[in-house]
């Protein structure tokens, strides 16, 4: 069923182009994206308050990257990523079921819209 099993991996998906100041324009491309079952290592130090007192037991595994993300493990209710190139993919945040690469680039286009208003 799965080709690997990996704590980060990265593919190429339809995404919103950004410009020089990190907002979105009109035209979308293909664009490589991180999966991981964690979100950033940066969110989980700077926000440990929010998560789990054993935080720091994923450290390891926790992606550094700083391009988009998708990442699942929050169990949060809704899909706000811990910062506007990341999203939670867990099935928690969207009412129980799989969300598809339409849906993220539609979530990821009106997040980028509504935070620049």
């Amino acid at each position: 069923m799965f080709e690997t099993i990996d704590d980060y991996r990265e593919i190429d998906m339809e995404l919103p182009v950004l410009d020089g100041s990190g907002k979105p324009t009109a035209a979308t491309a293909r664009q490589t994206i991180g999966m991981s079952h964690f979100p950033r290592l940066s969110a989980l130090a700077e926000e440990h308050g929010n998560w789990p007192e054993n935080w720091n037991k994923f450290a390891d595994v926790a992606p550094t990257t700083e391009g988009w993300l998708l990442y699942g493990h929050t169990h949060q209710g809704i899909p706000d990523g811990t910062d506007p190139l990341s999203v939670n993919v867990g099935l928690d945040a969207w009412d129980f079921e799989p969300v598809s690469e339409q849906q993220l680039l539609a979530w990821f286009t009106f997040r980028h819209a509504d935070q620049s208003k």
